[in-house]
């Protein structure tokens, strides 16, 4: 199958799950070579990164997260774990200079997969997620693989295909909190994440279809999830995090708040008017005081203060937007080396480009290439510098990108791991 087929494989199958499901093959994916990567996290040692390699053409019986040896600029056999087809956005909770547990929902399955992290002497991650296992990676399932939960003595799941996820790092003895989007039915699952890694359902609210992008402000603990399908933007305040005064509260769709854990939704409606599909993927300013949203259409990213008013409401203040390229999927943000801003760094698919956008001049600056089909991208400081990974959804690959400005490669891939 050619590369430019590919993306018609991933569209018929995400629109007709059940058709394709039934055409898998029974071969089990590799763990020492990409295939369709999309979402990436970066381990809190720097040196190891987590990829979904994706199941859309369906030449597997599932999917799989594999691990990266950056320094080494190459795979790990043997480190992955398997997850459903569609694995979405990945979160890893961290200890010290160390993640010890990653969260992935999928949407082909509609499961929560969650798995250990363990060390090899070498320090090199070894995934588990206590499932069925073959010879070459362990395949979540059981309490590794959460399709339901109860909350409130009511059986509930974790929505129809959930995509989005994000960690909110639990304050003053506070215990981690997830947080899933699901895109078809718009529920919104928050987990407590125990001692264990386990992750037990406390809250559920349907909000809006298309549930994707979701990310926590550390400056106000308050947590924001955008839709791909509106022009809303929604925040969840918890305790222990403060509930700013006078803020509206939300209805609960199924089940009631825990007493631990009590949600509140914002419906915040954009000041842009006109635009289309919204809130494809959402970071945060260095600051914790601006929303980054990446806007399909058109494509741009918007970007909203959205710090709490004196009288305690919380609304939007749009501060602009900028175009850049179509196609936009996932950024990371980079403070400027002065402090006057940040560094938006987005990922155009449909170009193949990546756009470098200067928040305190409010414009591109940059637009470098980087392959075919990118997807996801993380920024991280190693040994030889600053460097930028962004996967590539049509090359089976990671493009490296020099991100040092005194570098004479800058905005430069400098390898492509796994070609």
């Amino acid at each position: 199958m050619s590369a430019h087929h590919r993306p018609l494989v991933w569209i018929a199958c995400a629109l007709l799950l059940g058709g394709c499901e039934a055409e898998i093959s029974h071969e089990t994916p590799p763990s020492d070579a990409f295939h369709f990567p999309t979402n990436i996290a970066l381990d809190a040692d720097g040196r190891h990164l987590y990829v979904a390699n994706s199941n859309f053409d369906l030449a597997y019986d599932h999917a799989a997260i594999v691990v990266v040896d950056l320094e080494a600029e190459e795979l790990l056999p043997g480190a992955a774990v398997g997850t459903g087809s569609f694995p979405g956005v990945i979160v890893l909770q961290s200890e010290g200079e160390e993640s010890i547990h990653g969260y992935v929902p999928d949407r082909a399955t509609g499961a929560l997969n969650w798995f250990t992290i363990d060390r090899t002497n070498d320090g090199h991650p070894i995934l588990g997620c206590g499932g069925i296992g073959n010879s070459t990676m362990d395949i979540c399932s059981g309490a590794h693989a959460i399709r339901e939960a109860t909350l409130d003595g009511e059986s509930v799941d974790a929505g129809q295909e959930p995509f989005g996820c994000g960690l909110r790092t639990g304050r003053d003895g506070a215990p981690d909190l997830l947080f899933t989007g699901a895109l078809q039915d718009g529920a919104l699952g928050v987990w407590e994440i125990d001692e264990s890694g386990s992750p037990g359902l406390v809250d559920r609210r349907i909000l809006a279809a298309g549930l994707y992008g979701i990310a926590t402000s550390p400056l106000t603990g308050i947590t924001f999830i955008a839709t791909k399908l509106s022009q809303t933007i929604f925040a969840a305040v918890t305790t222990p995090v403060l509930l700013p005064t006078g803020a509206a509260t939300g209805e609960t769709s199924k089940g009631s708040p825990s007493p631990l854990v009590q949600i509140t939704g914002l419906g915040i409606s954009s000041p842009l008017q006109g635009l289309g599909s919204f809130g494809q993927s959402i970071a945060i300013s260095s600051e914790g005081d601006l929303l980054y949203i990446a806007s399909r259409s058109p494509s741009s990213v918007v970007i909203l203060r959205t710090v709490p008013n004196a009288n305690g409401t919380l609304s939007p203040e749009l501060i602009g937007f900028v175009e850049v390229g179509a196609g936009t999927a996932e950024m990371a943000v980079v403070p400027r080396e002065d402090g006057l801003g940040d560094l938006i760094y987005a990922v155009s698919y449909s170009t193949g480009d990546v756009y470098v956008i200067d928040t305190l001049f409010m414009e591109v600056v940059d637009i470098f290439p980087v392959g075919t089909g990118p997807y996801d991208i993380v920024i991280g400081n190693g040994e030889s510098g600053r460097r930028a990974y962004i996967s590539l959804f049509e090359e089976n690959a990671i493009a490296v990108v020099d991100l040092d400005e005194q570098s004479p490669t800058r905005h430069q891939v400098l390898t492509r791991i796994g070609q």
